[in-house]
């Protein structure tokens, strides 16, 4: 499996990766999803691979969002990365474009194929608190896997 998702940015698939990673999403996290969609010219996807929608039934969180502490009128943001260099330079790029682009964010669940070790990942949290106000929660490559 880490040898098959490592291969991914080797065969320029990342949609690749953003698919798998919401269908786990889907089934781990929470079903109310709506992927992102839309030209650059007129404004991408604020870099959304994938967001929640707001729903009105309770108790669709699923069992790793709830140990996550995502709560169901949490508004939750996707980002997926395939393969970065700078895996934490993106993250941090992602949380900034995010949160600038004015709709309410509660929550951003980063996946990444590369491992994010655990003191940056700890600090790529707190910053993203402190500095936008949003619970970050990375989901990388070990953890897939």
């Amino acid at each position: 499996m880490r040898y098959s998702l490592s291969q991914l940015r080797n065969r320029n698939e990342h949609h690749r990766f953003e698919h798998l990673c919401e269908a786990l999403a889907r089934q781990r996290i929470t079903p109310n999803i709506v992927v992102g969609t839309g030209p650059v010219s007129a404004g991408g996807d604020q870099g959304r691979d994938f967001e929640t929608f707001r729903g009105y039934t309770r108790g669709h969180i699923r069992e790793l969002g709830a140990q996550i502490g995502i709560r169901d009128s949490d508004t939750i943001v996707f980002c997926c990365t395939v393969g970065q260099d700078d895996v934490q330079k993106k993250i941090r790029r992602d949380i900034k474009e995010l949160t600038s682009a004015g709709s309410a964010v509660d929550v951003v669940v980063h996946f990444s194929e590369q491992d994010v070790p655990t003191a940056a990942r700890h600090k790529l949290i707190e910053k993203a608190l402190a500095d936008h106000g949003v619970r970050l929660e990375i989901l990388d490559g070990q953890t897939l896997t």
